[in-house]
C-alpha cells in the first residue's frame, strides 16, 4: 500500500525525499507499538512514544493507518434501511452494511444491469462486484424457482418428478 508522506506534516521545507524517509524510519517504531500494544504492555508502549515529536507521531500515525483497511462497510445491526439500499443502487455514496451492500447489488442487477454496473454504482473492486453479482443472480434464480406456479400435471419447479 502506498503511504503518502505528505499527510505526515513534515516541516513545510521538507521534500518529498525527507518525508519518504522520515515514514519509512517509522516503520520500525510502529512494528515494535503494534507488538507492545498486542502483547498488553503499556509500560513498553509509554517508552516508545515519550522521546517522539509531533512530526514523528504524526509520521506513525500514517504508517500505522496504511497497514490497515479501511472499513467499507457498516457492523450488522440486523436492519436492512431501504431508503439507503435505494440511493446506493441508484449510485449515491452511503454507507451499508453488508445486507444492504448486497441488497442493493441485488437491486441494480433486477434492473438488468451487470457486474461493471454494480461496480460503479457502489464503489467497490471488480472481483467484490463480481461476487454480489453472482450471489443476487442465485438468490433471484432460487426466488423463481420457489415462487413459480407449477403446471396442474407438472412436477413443482426445480423437483424432480417423482415416478
Amino acid at each position: 500500500m502506498t503511504v503518502h508522506p505528505h499527510a505526515v506534516g513534515a516541516p513545510s521545507g521538507a521534500s518529498p525525499l525527507d518525508r519518504d524517509a522520515l515514514v519509512e524510519a517509522m516503520r520500525p517504531v510502529a512494528e515494535a507499538l503494534t507488538r507492545h500494544v498486542h502483547d498488553h504492555q503499556p509500560a513498553a508502549v509509554e517508552r516508545l512514544l515519550t522521546p517522539l515529536g509531533v512530526i514523528e507521531l504524526r509520521a506513525l500515525a500514517v504508517v500505522l493507518a496504511s497497514l490497515r483497511r479501511p472499513q467499507r462497510t457498516l457492523p450488522e445491526d440486523g436492519i436492512v434501511d431501504e431508503i439507503a439500499v435505494e440511493l446506493a443502487a441508484r449510485g449515491e455514496r452511503v454507507m451499508l452494511t453488508k445486507a444492504e451492500r448486497q441488497a442493493a447489488a441485488a437491486q441494480i442487477v433486477a434492473w438488468g444491469h451487470g457486474p461493471s454496473e454494480v461496480a460503479a454504482r457502489l464503489n467497490v473492486s471488480g472481483q467484490t462486484a463480481r461476487t454480489l453479482y453472482e450471489h443476487a443472480r442465485r438468490l433471484r434464480h432460487r426466488t423463481d424457482l420457489t415462487t413459480s406456479a407449477p403446471a396442474d400435471d407438472a412436477a413443482p419447479v426445480g423437483r424432480r418428478a417423482v415416478a
